[in-house]
């Protein structure tokens, strides 16, 4: 019976990450894009290593490395 009980306890003190997703999501809209000077935005992409003079790519970045390309 002293599973149960503990069972029971823990899914009281622990709600599922459903249930605590929403606190992040309204913590992430607070926070703005950044601003990128132009020399900045070269450095970046050079160091992600894209060519601002090629612009077709027979691969796609990943989507990490393209999220961070659109925000530029």
């Amino acid at each position: 019976m002293k599973d149960n009980d503990v069972s029971a306890t823990a899914e009281c003190e622990y709600p599922s990450p459903l249930q605590v997703t929403p606190q992040f999501r309204s913590l992430a809209e607070a926070i703005p894009s950044p601003k990128f000077s132009e020399s900045e935005r070269q450095f970046l992409l050079k160091t992600l290593e894209v060519e601002s003079t090629s612009p077709h790519r027979t691969t796609k970045p990943p989507s990490c490395k393209r999220a961070l390309l659109q925000s530029l």
